[in-house]
């Protein structure tokens, strides 16, 4: 009865008071320097047992203490602190106020040891959790992002179109940068990449957040344009070529071929494909490599 309780958990070099009560007063809602002077920061150095002090008045008053000067302004408050540790490192620490001088006895002290600990194995899990999810976003952005040119990867596009229906018509766009593998065995494979990333980051400064761009294979790439026709795909396209800056390593702006075919179904992607395929094999036909 009547024992408060102060969470505060560490943020950088700040340690941020989470909740606080005691005796029906609010003592949570700012922040405390790590190595300030308050006693939440003097039981780290008791180790993992904590700190005991019978009157934290009068024994810890002033300085950067401001939980001390919250603290009624009548009697003795006992407090103990205990450092909430995860992989060696202060995560945050727990603290318990009971009015009176010395009037947490030793079974009580034990009892908030037990509670310290739990709140520290809670705290261990919950930052094992958050790094699992952290991780689990990052490879999950590794998968679906292709590392050279930003598009989307071939697998997480198929996996993209199998959980979704269009909400409304698409125009696939087949594209292929031309000469890549003729670039590749006069300039080398660092200029190829160089070409394959001007021509990923001109395509991105055109298109709008809500149409897909897909790493198809090699020099292989997809577009699905929202909404529109084959006429304002070949205007996406034109854009497209007028903003290609010239690659140092080739002397030269890259160029590509491109099929189009309008998609009114999800269902239509394979004959989408096949029809947009043909095209940019007459297209990419009629050109010569100028390496």
């Amino acid at each position: 009865p009547n024992i408060g309780m102060v969470v505060g958990i560490r943020v950088g070099n700040k340690m941020k008071i989470i909740f606080g009560k005691f005796m029906g007063k609010k003592l949570s809602g700012f922040q405390l320097d790590v190595e300030g002077k308050c006693p939440l920061f003097v039981s780290v150095a008791s180790g993992r047992e904590g700190a005991y002090y019978p009157d934290v008045k009068s024994e810890l008053q002033g300085g950067e203490c401001k939980i001390v000067s919250m603290l009624p302004e009548k009697g003795p408050v006992s407090y103990f602190g205990f450092p909430l540790m995860a992989e060696g490192k202060l995560m945050g620490v727990v603290a318990f106020l009971k009015p009176g001088y010395d009037s947490m006895d030793p079974e009580v002290l034990d009892f908030l040891r037990i509670i310290g600990s739990q709140i520290a194995v809670a705290m261990r899990i919950f930052k094992y959790v958050e790094r699992m999810r952290t991780d689990a976003k990052k490879y999950e952005n590794m998968a679906m992002r292709d590392p050279l040119t930003g598009a989307m990867t071939r697998r997480y596009f198929m996996e993209w179109v199998e959980k979704r229906a269009l909400e409304s018509r698409f125009v696939l766009v087949f594209i292929d940068v031309d000469c890549l593998k003729r670039i590749n065995d006069v300039f080398g494979h660092k200029a190829g990449d160089s070409v394959l990333k001007s021509f990923a980051s001109s395509v991105r400064q055109v298109i709008r957040d809500s149409d897909v761009f897909v790493r198809w294979g090699g020099d292989e790439f997809l577009l699905l344009l929202q909404g529109g026709d084959e006429e304002v795909a070949n205007m996406v396209l034109d854009r497209i070529r007028a903003n290609m800056p010239v690659v140092e390593e080739i002397g030269h702006e890259p160029t590509f071929s491109a099929g189009i075919a309008v998609m009114e179904d999800i269902k239509d992607l394979d004959k989408a494909l096949y029809k947009a395929d043909k095209m940019l094999y007459f297209e990419k036909n009629e050109k010569k490599c100028p390496f």
